[in-house]
């Protein structure tokens, strides 16, 4: 019986994964589906519309058999850290065969050989694309800029366009990831049956995750039911009917805005992903009134809208560049389940006794028996509090402690 994996946010669940589960199982018919999905916060630097449980309660009703948290810091990098802490996961679990992964191109070969090239560039390549990055470049083009520090028989005109599509530079940090941890995971490409990642319009039954929350955003909960798989539907409307959602950024802007007028300026400095000056900036943001005119005054071309995000979300989340690289360094450190089907329970005892990682069903278990000083702990109680603020943001409010509190998801 196959185990395959997937790395996941369904922020949220759509007819596009959908069709990823129902493509994976007609290529295994009796396999499992184990997936690693982000907790409450995304790789997009925002809150997800529904919290890590509602997610894991459409992935379940949908086909995935276990559920498997994506420690925060890790989930609300860019992609190569977000790929490495899933893959980390994945390789960890010690039952997984295949990875599978959707691409807008759908062929593994092209994306194989890109990766291979990327890994062979040398570093003078890599620190230029990097500095690009930072200059505000989009990736095809800063990757375009640095062509002259590398070896440039091999990059045709097709492969540097492929490097432009979000789903493929996942993809790609996917195939890296795997080669970096030596992994004997096998993996597998479906092509993107879907709209564009950002394109907001609906395309017939399927629409990009962008779309539904644009939809959701203006009340209009009956109108993604064509794009939405009848399941997911039905616990998002008890979700929104509860308060447990939708969520937005600009929920949070008193608590932001509040902490860039409390950090005194040489703090902001800690932030991740920030060039030399720039929390200067952050500084001079402390006076504006809500977060549309927070973004717009730091908003530039080295400072795309999501990578503002990401450091308003480390803000939030007390998340400094020393954590990011420590916890980049030592990898994920516990496999924190939150749910599973009756099919996904037979693999659990295997998880248990052969995982590389502490299986954790009960964080209280977790953080009594854990050193405080381990990286483990830290990483957890990260999540913990990701969590707890991320219910401040909610339309209802609910008191702190969920991670304690709430009970693994069975299906």
């Amino acid at each position: 019986m196959p185990v395959i994996g997937i790395v996941v946010e369904y922020n949220p669940f759509h007819n596009g994964h959908l069709y990823q589960i129902k493509k994976i199982k007609r290529l295994f018919p009796d396999s499992l589906i184990l997936a690693v999905m982000s907790g409450c916060w995304t790789q997009r630097g925002e809150p997800a519309l529904f919290h890590k449980w509602v997610r894991t309660e459409m992935a379940l009703h949908n086909g995935v058999d276990l559920v498997f948290e994506l420690p925060t810091v890790f989930a609300v990098q860019s992609a190569e850290g977000f790929a490495r802490g899933a893959i980390s996961i994945l390789e960890a679990t010690k039952v997984v065969d295949y990875l599978c992964f959707g691409s807008e191109s759908g062929k593994l070969y092209l994306l194989h050989e890109i990766a291979i090239e990327l890994q062979k560039e040398p570093p003078e390549f890599k620190k230029r694309i990097k500095f690009y990055l930072k200059k505000g470049y989009s990736y095809p083009r800063a990757f375009s800029a640095s062509l002259e520090y590398g070896s440039t028989s091999h990059w045709t005109a097709n492969k540097v366009k492929q490097l432009a599509l979000p789903n493929n530079i996942l993809g790609i940090e996917y195939l890296k990831s795997l080669w970096q941890i030596n992994s004997k995971i096998k993996p597998i490409t479906i092509k993107r049956h879907t709209s564009q990642f950002n394109d907001e319009n609906f395309c017939g039954n399927y629409a990009s995750a962008s779309a539904i929350r644009k939809a959701l955003r203006n009340g209009c909960l009956q109108d993604i039911l064509p794009v939405v798989p009848q399941p997911a539907w039905k616990v998002m409307e008890m979700a929104v009917k509860k308060g447990l959602g939708p969520v937005f950024f600009e929920n949070f802007a008193t608590l932001i805005i509040g902490l860039l007028r409390r950090e005194p300026v040489h703090l902001l400095k800690d932030l991740p992903d920030l060039e030399e000056g720039f929390y200067r900036l952050l500084y001079k943001a402390r006076k504006e009134e809500n977060l549309h005119s927070l973004i717009t005054f730091l908003k530039s071309k080295r400072y795309t809208l999501t990578r503002i995000q990401r450091i308003l979300t480390y803000l939030l989340l007390n998340i400094t560049d020393n954590f990011v690289k420590k916890c980049n360094s030592v990898g994920p450190q516990y496999l924190r389940l939150l749910g599973f089907s009756q099919r996904g329970k037979s693999l659990l005892s295997s998880i248990k006794t052969q995982g590389a990682l502490p299986l954790v069903t009960r964080p209280t278990v977790y953080l009594k028996d854990t050193d405080k000083s381990t990286w483990g702990k830290k990483m957890l109680l990260k999540d913990i509090l990701a969590t707890d603020l991320y219910f401040l943001g909610q339309p209802k409010e609910y008191k702190a402690g969920a991670d304690y509190k709430h009970p693994l998801l069975k299906e």
